[in-house]
């Protein structure tokens, strides 16, 4: 029997109920930067003997960045998130992680994932952007609305278009 490929992002290195022996696990090497710098430090490093640390590809960093923006996610992905997609993309393995960015990011990608704890996304989500103020929605992020002034959040475009149909009602 094959064993499991994964890759491990920080939510599911922190969880610590990942099985190291039970499967073949790899880990782009920001990831264990990020943790070096926290308290697992000690952890990790006793752990990095049973990890496979990887440096993704431009290539694929570049993919996962693009499938980022196409579903609204990239303004929430960090470097490190963006190496955990790309080495899912090169691998063919799990990514495990809590993160739904990184989730929705897979799940546009085609690249299966589970999460470390509780519950995963169900389904894509589109992202779009409306304004706390005048209420406009926009497709690309911004911080501040040019129409008001007020800070723009970010909501999936089912509750944008929701909450836009119940505001026409009211």
């Amino acid at each position: 029997m094959a064993q499991r490929l994964l890759v491990l992002d920080t939510s599911a290195i922190m969880a610590g109920n990942i099985d190291l022996w039970g499967a073949e696990c790899y880990v782009p090497s920001s990831v264990i930067d990020e943790i070096r710098l926290g308290k697992l430090k000690r952890q990790v490093d006793s752990a990095v003997s049973r990890l496979k640390v990887v440096v993704p590809s431009d290539n694929s960093r570049s993919a996962a960045r693009d499938a980022a923006l196409v579903t609204g996610d990239l303004s929430v992905l960090s470097g490190t998130d963006l190496d955990v997609i790309a080495t899912g993309l090169e691998t063919g393995g799990t990514v495990v992680t809590d993160d739904f960015a990184i989730q929705n990011v897979c799940r546009a990608m085609g690249i299966s994932f589970e999460p470390a704890t509780g519950t995963g996304i169900r389904e894509e989500i589109a992202w779009t952007y409306r304004c706390t103020g005048c209420r406009k929605v926009y497709r690309e992020p911004a911080e501040i609305c040019p129409i008001c002034g007020h800070p723009v959040k970010r909501i999936s475009r089912k509750s944008a278009v929701t909450r836009q149909g119940a505001r026409r009602h009211t």
